[in-house]
């Protein structure tokens, strides 16, 4: 999420990635900010068991549409 948890930067333009690392650089606090959203959002929709349930609907699915 573009700000909150880290920057999206599109697709061939170096300079907006650039001006976001500049930003990150200068900044302690942004740094940690965003690094704390990025490792709580990860804590809590990423973990082993959410990925493999996530993972297990996906193949349900996909069997369901070849029947």
């Amino acid at each position: 999420r573009h700000g909150v948890d880290g920057y999206v930067v599109p697709l061939n333009q170096p300079e907006a990635a650039a001006g976001h690392l500049t930003d990150l650089l200068r900044s302690p606090g942004l740094r940690a900010e965003l690094g704390a959203a990025a490792r709580r959002r990860v804590e809590e929709n990423f973990s082993l068991v959410q990925t493999a349930d996530r993972l297990l609907a996906s193949y349900a699915q996909m069997r369901e549409r070849c029947r």
